[in-house]
């Protein structure tokens, strides 16, 4: 089973910190998938799956105000913390790539 690279897990610790910061965004499967790759735990080929699946469905909420904009009050968006626990940008590269598919 692959191990997340360094970088996925950085992103998903960022997103568990902002989860504890704001109070919000992500669920509990999200939660426990931050944690996963923020330890660098093994990853099943199902979960990577999953990951992508994720990233794919909510693609469409980096176009929120305030989902990058770190100088905007909306920062950061529900959407931008619970893409953070899924790795972030660097954990969707990550998992098309395992999957072949980037």
């Amino acid at each position: 089973m692959p191990t997340p690279p360094k970088e996925v897990s950085t992103q998903a610790e960022y997103g568990l910190y902002l989860r504890r910061t704001h109070k919000r965004g992500g669920t509990s499967v999200g939660i426990e998938m931050a944690r996963e790759l923020a330890e660098g735990r093994e990853i099943s080929m199902e979960k990577i799956k999953r990951m992508h699946n994720f990233f794919k469905r909510h693609e469409q909420d980096k176009k929120e105000r305030g989902f990058f904009q770190i100088h905007l009050p909306e920062y950061p968006t529900s959407g931008r913390i619970a893409w953070q626990l899924w790795g972030g940008e660097d954990g969707f590269k990550w998992c098309g790539e395992v999957l072949g598919k980037e």
